[in-house]
């Protein structure tokens, strides 16, 4: 299924101003709401990635990413490749992660599903970068 958010993505290496996301459902949904324009990606040359015992395990960790994503109704994004975030100006690596993590602690849903993080983590980038245009 295509996204045209994934589909968007820059490409890129990293570096300076950009904050690479952890493999993570978690760090995928917060690329996943990123403003247009701030995505970037770069392929994974190596399958499995250094680091992995092999391509089995990789295979397991992309599925449970897809299976959180679907949770909180976000399209799983094409596999095999690294993805950032370029952060506000203003903002360190610190303080970009602090800011998601306090917005969904401080809208902590009863039951904690994934379907609730999105507009949460939205409203949270948006503050991020409202001062950064």
């Amino acid at each position: 299924m295509n996204d045209t958010k994934w589909d968007a993505a820059v490409e890129c290496v990293g570096g300076d101003g950009w904050i690479e996301m952890t493999e993570n459902g978690w760090g995928l949904l917060i690329a996943h709401q990123a403003p247009v324009g701030t995505l970037g990606r770069a392929p994974v040359t190596s399958v499995p990635r250094p680091g992995w015992a092999s391509n089995a395990d990789r295979e397991s960790v992309c599925d449970d990413i897809d299976g959180y994503l679907a949770d909180a109704g976000v399209t799983a994004p094409p596999r095999y490749f690294r993805w950032f975030v370029r952060r506000p100006k203003a903002v360190t690596d610190n303080q970009f992660w602090s800011a998601m993590g306090g917005a969904v602690a401080a809208d902590w849903p009863e039951d904690n599903h994934p379907r609730h993080h999105p507009p949460v983590l939205e409203r949270a980038i948006a503050e991020l970068y409202s001062d950064d245009r």
